[in-house]
């Protein structure tokens, strides 16, 4: 469920997603009022207990930094966050080290409207398809990075 050299990508994008609002109106406006927010955007198995849908997503908790004038400070090639506005790409260990949890975002279940429970012990290709409810077959394995 990795995502590897793509992470800064991925991160910028969902946290273009949380500012248009994709992830609600609530997530939107202490994302926009919280200074320089980060995201936790690690991909997550997340599985219903209701009726067993499943998906992998990102986690979207939302954090603050413990100390902002510090965060200011810190660069990134020849301009500082407080130049770029932001802090271009946050990693887990960064957001457990450096920031507070400040919101946890509910993944709900598209088939049932459940909330979903992220699981971290099962892997997606031991479940059955979220589609059709066929058992999943491993294929080909890659490794990269």
């Amino acid at each position: 469920m990795g995502i590897g050299f793509l992470f800064p990508k991925v991160y910028r994008e969902t946290l273009e997603s949380i500012d248009n609002g994709k992830y609600g109106e609530e997530m939107q406006k202490l994302f926009r009022e919280t200074p320089y927010a980060a995201v936790d955007a690690e991909r997550e198995l997340f599985i219903c207990d209701n009726c067993g849908n499943w998906k992998v997503d990102a986690n979207l908790l939302l954090y603050a930094p413990n100390d902002i004038e510090l965060l200011k400070r810190r660069s990134y090639g020849e301009k500082t966050v407080e130049e770029l506005g932001h802090e271009p790409c946050v990693m887990r260990f960064d957001l457990e080290e450096n920031y507070h949890l400040i919101r946890e975002y509910s993944h709900i279940c598209s088939k049932c409207g459940n909330v979903m429970k992220k699981n971290s012990d099962i892997i997606p290709s031991m479940l059955p398809c979220p589609k059709c409810g066929t058992e999943n077959e491993v294929a080909n394995l890659m490794q990269w990075d």
